[in-house]
């Protein structure tokens, strides 16, 4: 008799992932999404597909050198190999490839990461979305919230209308997320703004480090009035800052995006970090910063990597060692984040923020 490898494996993989699901759920009804993600996480870490427990991260902090202000740094060594993946390329014979081998399909994961990988599945509103473990984190619970259906990142698609659609749903999903996970920072990081993976839409999400002042960004928000263009004075890269409900958010935040959106005709090379949190002064209410970003400016001189939505935020990340030396000879200090920052603005974001409204 013959045995069926591929079904057997097939069988084992959704037995273990239907099994952790349920358990999941319970948790989540319990103590809320963070004590599901907190569980994933233990989880995933004994399974050894999370490889990193964050214990090689060295932290500094760049202060202005009058005013009040600090940038982070974080150096992160073990995000310097995140680019090979944790996983294999190739499938074993017999299996296929969807969708160009994307790692964050459901169909990739059991024979990319042996099954050992297993995500927790959520719906917000009529969108099915799976959170999956980071395997290189850069922060406590760094988790990345993918949606089940294979989707590109940028919201700019065939016409202004369906652009506008998608912007809408991406300020609506991302915000009811956070409002799920208190004390966490969400993110979304457009293609050539930090994604990755800029084939398949998500989003991530981490736990605040216990005990870290708020971040740069949020610094410079502190005592403006939302909305609010942050601007070179108080701050490098051009953000327009939100704080109200849910649905006061995304009204103001999509009618800046349809008119950005429109002032360069649905350009494709049009991107952003959107950055969400709670705002745990106001019962059921946000923050929320869009950064307008460009698709052909991702990397800033000194940085071997993409500039992201958490460097944006304030905290760069270096993995490399001859980064680590520029920062422990001195070479990396606040006007050196300034001039990343800067060297990652959209070109027009101010001449668009100036006009009439």
């Amino acid at each position: 008799m013959s045995f069926d490898v591929k079904r057997f494996n097939d069988a084992r993989f959704e037995e273990s992932w239907n099994s952790l699901n349920e358990q999941l759920r319970k948790i989540h009804q319990a103590e809320g999404l963070s004590g599901a993600l907190s569980a994933l996480h233990q989880q995933q870490f004994d399974q050894g597909f999370i490889q990193d427990d964050l214990s090689s991260v060295i932290r500094c902090r760049l202060r202005h050198p009058s005013q009040r202000r600090a940038f982070s740094v974080q150096y992160n060594p073990r995000r310097a190999v995140r680019l090979v993946g944790a996983g294999r390329k190739m499938p074993p014979p017999g299996r296929q490839i969807a969708n160009g081998g994307c790692f964050l399909c459901r169909e990739n994961v059991r024979w990319q990461q042996r099954g050992i990988e297993i995500g927790y599945e959520i719906e917000i509103g009529e969108t099915g979305y799976i959170l999956l473990m980071n395997p290189f984190p850069l922060m406590p619970l760094h988790t990345t919230v993918v949606k089940k259906t294979h989707q590109p990142q940028s919201w700019i698609a065939g016409t202004p209308q369906e652009s506008n659609q998608r912007i809408q749903s991406i300020l609506s999903d991302l915000l009811d997320i956070t409002g799920m996970l208190p004390g966490f920072v969400g993110f979304y990081n457009g293609a050539g703004a930090g994604a990755t993976i800029p084939h398949h839409f998500h989003f991530q999400f981490f736990k605040r480090p216990e005990g870290q002042e708020p971040f740069a960004l949020e610094q410079a928000a502190a005592h403006t009035e939302a909305p609010f263009v942050i601007g070179e004075d108080e701050y490098p890269i051009t953000t327009i800052y939100f704080r109200g409900s849910k649905g006061e958010i995304v009204e103001q935040a999509k009618g800046w995006v349809y008119a950005w959106t429109e002032f360069y005709e649905n350009h494709p090379a049009l991107s952003a970090n959107i950055i969400a949190t709670v705002d745990l002064e106001h019962d059921q209410h946000f923050r929320l910063y869009f950064v307008p970003r460009n698709v052909y400016f991702s990397h800033a001189p000194g940085m071997l990597g993409l500039v992201g939505g958490l460097e944006v935020f304030g905290e760069l990340v270096f993995s490399s060692e001859i980064e680590k030396q520029h920062l422990d000879t001195g070479r990396v200090d606040y006007d050196f984040v300034v001039n990343v920052l800067r060297a990652v603005e959209a070109p027009g974001v101010r001449e668009f923020v100036r006009r009439p409204r």
